[in-house]
This record gives structure tokens, C-alpha cells and sequence, in this order.
């Protein structure tokens, strides 16, 4: 064969390396296949998380499980994501927290967090955050050190929540402090007085990764939700079952915090992540919340989530270290600390209009399906906003930017374009008063280049529905891919047990540098060629 023939049949060989394999996928682009890291394994909600009738909450996480149903450790932390990988996915610094204070509200007593937090941050080289030095603290919902009693189930049950909440606040705001408060029953009145205890004991920011269906009580706990003209910022986990509304998501004082699949490589503009819309990340249109102000969709007359969206997949879950061992968890718990943690970190404000004046500060998640809707984007991810991711995942970058000068001037402005009409009541987590803002239409640059009216927050809870009629939900729900019956994983994924069908967490990023170089290599010596 002539020699040019040979090099340029050799160049076509990193296509093939590319192209091949069962390795993990990572492009964004049309034709692209995204491979979960845990793709083929099977997961199940922890004992917590079980639907509950109104005016009960249920937990949010779900966890990777062995064939008998239990959750799976993995040693030496070879499991899932760890703070290194949120930091980077969302663009999080390392450092910004300050000692500022992250609450997470969870029911029942978990009397090893403080051992298993410590586990958790040494095994990653975080500081340490105890209660001695500060950094940690555990109270009752009535603000004392009555712990309430157990729920039996160890990490299968609401330990199990609890650390996964513990974990992402560490990995989302290392020098972050973190209050765990621990309410008595799994009530939506005793949650939400565990929001309140939070609040007197210093909270900036409060992650509830819990839900329950709403019914026409929920306006009860609305003033206890709706915190931000106090300077402190609320989140809640929007679900955990596919599309339906779920409370407290749908308050009109929290930010709504949806699921995402997160995988390593193929994000657009350079991105080294990718996402879609998790399959059983909740989405919904509030039958009994009325429409605030400031948020600008169409598609529900009433209040619609999610607003956000954060990694929650438990095939693309987390590492969190519960008992003394670490599992893979995720689910809508995950995403609510996390973005908690984040914006106390980033100095975001508190008000839930700050994200839709500012839409072009998050990564846009344009697909992805939760389930069955009449409105083809309340389940459906596509360009701008859509239910199941709400305007996106935090771009740590831009948030930071924003954040910094809206708490300068009271005004927000977008990281392509500015947009006022944040309440000014409190300028950021720090509680910093700038006075009201300047009021009137911001347009916000996403990459469906939607202009969004920013609309003013005065601080009350309820928004109001414009007369509209309550809309009931629809009941359709997601596709449950949680693999029963696949194999175990094994402890180490860079060589899976056999039979298993996951895949292997960087081979296929190895695999294609390996092709881009050879490529690279090939293609110079058949240039060089040519010019002789």
C-alpha cells in the first residue's frame, strides 16, 4: 500500500475508537449517547421515601441497592460523585461560605451525623466541621437538644436522608456551617415548624428534601416556607416520582429544585459535563398555590415547578457516607442542598424572582421527559424554561457575578444582559439592606433567548392567582428505569464485577484522548508528506 494511503487510513482509526466501545458517551450533539455511570444498576427509594397522605411528608433520596433490595456500599468511596465533581460541574469555588449557616429539616433523630459527616469530609480532605469547633450543630424542632426518637431503619430510613443532606452541603460549601434540625414526625406541621427553628437559630439558607401531595392546607405552613424578606433562602425538593406537583416545591416563598441525569463530558460551549431532565424528577402545576408575580410562564395559571435543577439521578448519584460505609444516593434530595449550599456560597439572594431575572446564569437542560403532560414542557425539557429542570443547573461562574453586583446596587443583572425587578429587601443571604429595586422588565439571555419580566417581590408568600380557577394536576407519571434484577456493581468501577453491564467511569474519556492524539499525530504526518 502507498504510504500516503496507509496514514490516511490509519487517521480514521481514532473515529473508530470514538465511535466504539461501550464506554462512557458524552456529546451533547445530535446523534450523541449519553451512558449513565450506573446506567444498568438498580436503585429504590430508601425506607423514608414511601407516598404518604396528605398532611404527611415523605423523604426525597434514592440509592443504588444490591439483589436483595438493600442499600449497596461501595468501598473506598469508588461509587458516585463526590465534592470535587459537583464543584466542578457547576462551576461551585471552594471557598465563599464564610461560616455562613446552611440548615437541612429532616424527621427523626440520626445520632451518628456528626461521626458520619466527619468520615465524609476527611475522606475527601474537606475541613473539618464539628460541633467543638463550631462548624456543626443538631437541634430539635424546638430549638434544644431533645432529640426525638429514631425511625428504626437506620441509613435505609431518614439517616440515610439526613446524611445524603449532611454530604452535599459539605461538597456544594466546604466552609460552609451546617445546621441539621431534627423535627419529631414526619408531619407537614412539624416540617415546617423545623423550618421556623432553623430560622431563630440563624439559618441563611434551608434545604427541605421532602414532599408530600398537596391538599387545601397547605397555605398553613406558607409564612413558615416564604423566608426570603428576612434575608434567608429556602429550598425544597420537587419530587421524586415523575410529573405531579408536590408541596413544599409548589410554595410560593422556596425555590424548586428538580432532578437532573449529570454525566462527565459532551457539555456544549465547553462544558465538561452534560445533563438531561432525570426521569422521575418531579415537575407540576400547583392546584391550591397562586401564581407569583415574577414567575413569568405560561403554561400553568397557578404556581408551576421546578424552578432549578441539580444532578439527582441515583445512576448518576452521589457518594455519602452513612453507618460507616459509603453508598450511592441521589433523588431530588440531593439537588435541594446542593443548590442551597451553592448559592450561600455564591451569595445568591434569597428570593425565588432572582432566578427568573436571571436566566442566562444557568446551564439550559434541553432534554429529558419526567412523564405524561398536556402541556408538552410542565414534563418535558427543551430550550428556556421547562417543569422538570425549571430554567436550568447553577453556572457557579455567572450566579457569582450577578450575585455580586446585585448586592452592591440592588438590581441584578444577567450574565448577557440585565434584568431589575428583584425585590431589594434583602440584597443577598447576608441580609444586607439596598432598598427596593428598580422594578420594571428585565430581559434575561438564555439560550432560547426568551426575554423574562422580572416582576417586584414584596415579600408576601402568596402571589395571587390573577381570579384564575385552581388547575388540577395531571396524574400522568414517569417511566421507573431503577433495573431490577441487574447485577451488583462491585467496589471499584474501574474493574465492575462480572456480569455486570455498568459502565466504566473514565475509560471512555481515556479512550478518546487516546484517539484525539493519535489522530492529531496521523493527521501531522500526512500533512508534512503532502508538502514534500
Amino acid at each position: 500500500m502507498h504510504m500516503r494511503s496507509l496514514v490516511g487510513a490509519l487517521s480514521l482509526v481514532p473515529l473508530f475508537l470514538l465511535a466504539g466501545g461501550g464506554s462512557s458517551a458524552y456529546a451533547e450533539g445530535a446523534g450523541a449517547v449519553q451512558v449513565k455511570p450506573f446506567e444498568n444498576h438498580a436503585w429504590a427509594p430508601l425506607g423514608c421515601g414511601a407516598p404518604t397522605a396528605p398532611g404527611f411528608m415523605h423523604c426525597m433520596a434514592k440509592a443504588l441497592v444490591d439483589e436483595n433490595g438493600k442499600m449497596q456500599p461501595f468501598a473506598g468511596g469508588q461509587g458516585g460523585y463526590g465534592p470535587s465533581d459537583i464543584q466542578s460541574a457547576y462551576n461551585l469555588p471552594t471557598t465563599g461560605g464564610n461560616g455562613r449557616i446552611v440548615a437541612v429539616v429532616d424527621a427523626y433523630d440520626y445520632a451518628s451525623a456528626e461521626t458520619d459527616l466527619a468520615a465524609y469530609r476527611s475522606a475527601y480532605g474537606l475541613p473539618p466541621c464539628t460541633s467543638a469547633n463550631g462548624c456543626f450543630k443538631r437541634i430539635a424542632q424546638d430549638g434544644s437538644t431533645n432529640y426525638p426518637g429514631t425511625d428504626g431503619q437506620g441509613c435505609q430510613g431518614w439517616n440515610g436522608e439526613e446524611a445524603l443532606d449532611l454530604d452535599m452541603v459539605s461538597a456544594a460549601c466546604p466552609d460552609c456551617h451546617i445546621l441539621l434540625v431534627e423535627v419529631t414526625d414526619t408531619s407537614s406541621q412539624s416540617l415546617a415548624a423545623g423550618v421556623t427553628a432553623a430560622v431563630n437559630a440563624g439559618a441563611v439558607a434551608i434545604s427541605n428534601s421532602y414532599g408530600g401531595p398537596e391538599d387545601n392546607t397547605v397555605q398553613q405552613t406558607e409564612s413558615n416556607y416564604t423566608q426570603y424578606a428576612k434575608g434567608i433562602l429556602v429550598t425544597a425538593s420537587a419530587g421524586d416520582q415523575g410529573y405531579g406537583a408536590s408541596y413544599p416545591a409548589t410554595s410560593a416563598g422556596v425555590i424548586a429544585v428538580g432532578g437532573t441525569s449529570l454525566t462527565q463530558g459532551g457539555g456544549g460551549g465547553g462544558r465538561a459535563w452534560s445533563e438531561t431532565a432525570w426521569n422521575q424528577g418531579g415537575s407540576g402545576c400547583s392546584a391550591n398555590i397562586g401564581k407569583p408575580s415574577w414567575q413569568t410562564q405560561t403554561m400553568c395559571a397557578q404556581r408551576m415547578e421546578a424552578d432549578v435543577s441539580a444532578v439527582g439521578d441515583p445512576q448518576t448519584g452521589v457518594n455519602v457516607q452513612c453507618g460507616g460505609q459509603m453508598f450511592v444516593v441521589g433523588g431530588t434530595s440531593a439537588s435541594s442542598p446542593i443548590v442551597a449550599a451553592a448559592f450561600t456560597l455564591l451569595n445568591v439572594p434569597p428570593q425565588p424572582s432572582f432566578v427568573w431575572a436571571n436566566t442566562a446564569d444557568f446551564y439550559d437542560v434541553t432534554s429529558g421527559s419526567n412523564g405524561s403532560c398536556t402541556t408538552t414542557s410542565e414534563c418535558n425539557a427543551g430550550p428556556g424554561y421547562d417543569g422538570p429542570t425549571g430554567w436550568g443547573t447553577p453556572n457557579g461562574t455567572l450566579l457569582k457575578q450577578t450575585a455580586g453586583s446585585s448586592s452592591s446596587s440592588g438590581s441584578s443583572s444577567g450574565g448577557t444582559g440585565s434584568s431589575s425587578g428583584v425585590s431589594g429587601s434583602s440584597s443577598g443571604v447576608t441580609g444586607s439592606s439596598s432598598g427596593s429595586s428598580s422594578g420594571g422588565t428585565g430581559s434575561s439571555s438564555g439560550s432560547s433567548s426568551s426575554s423574562s419580566s422580572g416582576g417586584s417581590s414584596n415579600g408576601s408568600s402568596g402571589g395571587n392567582s390573577s381570579g384564575s380557577s385552581p388547575v388540577t394536576p395531571d396524574a400522568g407519571t414517569g417511566n421507573n428505569d431503577n433495573g431490577s434484577g441487574n447485577t451488583d456493581v462491585g467496589s471499584d468501577l474501574s474493574t465492575p464485577a462480572a456480569g455486570c453491564a455498568c459502565n466504566v467511569v473514565g475509560t471512555g474519556e481515556s479512550v478518546g484522548g487516546l484517539a484525539l492524539g493519535l489522530g492529531l499525530v496521523l493527521g501531522l504526518t500526512a500533512r508534512r508528506r503532502r508538502t514534500r
